[in-house]
């Protein structure tokens, strides 16, 4: 709930989580969508780091952008500037 109220008060466009480490991967991807429904539609929710990709199918359906590399990260802000 912090992570939503941080991005309501500061206007937030997007907001970026890495997931390092998924030892409860059900309720990792729980959190992680009860935190998208949490967030205005517009705010796009970007998630990566060495677990994200474990847990892609889960996450991608609920509206959430995955990234497995620092260059489709990069790719996907560059293209949300143009």
């Amino acid at each position: 709930e912090s992570i939503a109220e941080a991005a309501v008060a500061t206007g937030a466009e997007a907001v970026g989580l890495s997931l390092v480490f998924a030892e409860k991967r059900m309720r990792a991807g729980s959190e992680l969508r009860e935190l998208r429904r949490l967030l205005a539609p517009h705010v796009r929710m970007l998630v990566g780091g060495g677990a994200a990709s474990a847990l892609r199918s889960d996450l991608e359906p609920a509206g959430m952008q995955v990234f497995t590399t620092l260059d489709e990260l990069r790719e996907a802000l560059l293209g949300a500037q143009s």
